[in-house]
């Protein structure tokens, strides 16, 4: 399961990334004059700390803050963030703001890594704001979602009262679409 929003990066801004992304977001960045701090290559992941934990370290250096003794335990939400798992009826529930095709992309490599060995169907529960490109994220995933639930988000944000290039972007493919989050839930 997956809500998708897009561009997070700002130009002359920092980005902090913590694990290896595919080269186009190193583009983009190099391109948008975006700065980033690669967390994967600090020490963090020397001692075994998760991502979020690397990212919020350099973080707290970048911005000259004293480092929490207890950041080890702070945790990005809303990536790849398990909030169901029963392995014995082989179903899960996983949420992530993939907001662009290269957190897209890296979602299903996620996904890919973690059920090697079962056999599982993926159902998406998605959504995006007119002003992303929905077409290419939606091609790009529809190769691994077996059911598409489509939501508008017009009820919880003003920025997507016009949902036409939602339903666009899956006037080809079959999928159940609900005008409001609350009906889709």
């Amino acid at each position: 399961i997956f809500i998708i929003y897009f561009y997070i990066a700002r130009s002359s801004k920092p980005l902090f990334l913590g694990s290896k992304m595919p080269e186009s977001i190193y583009k983009y960045c190099a391109k948008n004059n975006i700065i980033f701090i690669n967390s994967f290559e600090n020490n963090c992941q020397k001692l075994n700390y998760k991502d979020s934990y690397c990212i919020a370290y350099d973080i707290a250096k970048y911005l000259n803050l004293k480092i929490p003794h207890n950041l080890e335990k702070v945790r990005a939400r809303a990536r790849f963030e398990f909030i169901y798992k029963n392995g014995v009826t082989n179903s899960y529930i996983i949420v992530d703001v993939a907001h662009n095709i290269a957190s897209v992309e890296y979602l299903f490599s996620q996904i890919k890594q973690e059920f090697t060995l079962k056999d599982i169907k993926i159902k998406a529960v998605f959504s995006a704001l007119a002003s992303k490109d929905i077409a290419t994220v939606v091609n790009y995933a529809n190769k691994y979602i077996d059911e598409w639930e489509v939501l508008s988000l017009a009820d919880v944000d003003s920025r997507a009262r016009d949902d036409s290039k939602l339903k666009t972007a899956f006037k080809n493919i079959e999928h159940n679409f609900f005008e409001s989050v609350k009906d889709c839930f």
